[in-house]
């Protein structure tokens, strides 16, 4: 990924044009160049990095009717903001056995979703036993 396009960047936005200048640049981030890496020699094997590419972008705006004694540009108002995050998944290898992809194992996560998991299962049975 390119240093405007970090692997994780968070912004708000003030305007219409922010809005539209941010969505261009969250879709930059889901080219291939983002999910997979450039080829990597090592040998007699090619790398290439395979990443988890997610983005999400929110916005709203709203307006004031005018009442007597305020000027006319009266009211109006709008914000929003949008985030990427990426992170590896997997290693393509290509070498003299042919195409191997290796995941990369996420414990942290893989933690988060078991105590998840646990913890809605627990809460299920004590409710089921009122």
């Amino acid at each position: 990924m390119s240093e405007e396009n970090a692997p994780f960047f968070s912004v708000s936005v003030k305007n219409h044009d922010e809005v539209t200048r941010l969505t261009e640049r969250l879709y930059e981030v889901t080219e291939p160049g983002a999910v997979f890496s450039k080829p990597t020699k090592s040998g007699e094997y090619t790398l290439i990095t395979a990443s988890e590419v997610t983005i999400g972008l929110g916005s709203g705006y709203g307006f004031g009717e005018k009442t007597q004694g305020q000027p006319d540009n009266a009211g109006g108002g709008g914000g929003g903001g949008g985030m990427a995050a990426g992170r590896p998944v997997a290693v393509v290898s290509v070498g003299p056995e042919g195409v191997q992809v290796h995941p990369i194992l996420d414990r942290t996560k893989l933690g988060i979703a078991l105590f998840s998991a646990v913890g809605s299962m627990l809460m299920a049975m004590a409710r089921s036993k009122k």
